[in-house]
């Protein structure tokens, strides 16, 4: 078995052990999970609270001992999303640098990330 191949496996058993919060979508040179996406309420934002949204994104960074919680969007910008009339989507991830990390503390930030962007969440009406 090449190294690859065994980190795309420890990331794939990590994930298990964090499943439902988390997943891996898969590739030896992927070192990120993913928590269930957060599709925004983008269609009934003004563009200023568009822009505010996707600076709350780009500054939002917890590091934990191990691991980095973050959080990402599509950048296609406010015009774009107002033009397909489709809302965005935030997608928080964890980059994972140590596969001995704290299970607990993932979680726990991962949650909080989560009630953070729930904010911005799409309500359905």
């Amino acid at each position: 078995m090449k190294i690859k191949e065994i980190k795309e496996l420890s990331m794939q058993l990590l994930a298990d052990q964090l499943a439902p919060l988390l997943t891996f979508d898969g590739g030896e040179d992927d070192n990120r999970l993913f928590a269930e996406t957060i599709y925004s309420d983008t269609l009934n934002m003004t563009q200023e609270q568009y822009e505010a949204m996707e600076y709350d994104l780009k500054k939002y960074s917890i590091k934990g001992n191990g691991f980095e919680v973050y959080a990402w969007a599509d950048a296609s910008g406010f015009k774009y999303w107002q033009k397909m009339q489709e809302c965005n989507y935030i997608q928080i991830t964890v980059a994972i640098h140590d596969l001995d990390c704290d299970h607990e503390e993932i979680k726990t930030l991962v949650e909080q990330a989560k009630k953070h962007f729930r904010k911005y969440e799409l309500v359905a009406q």
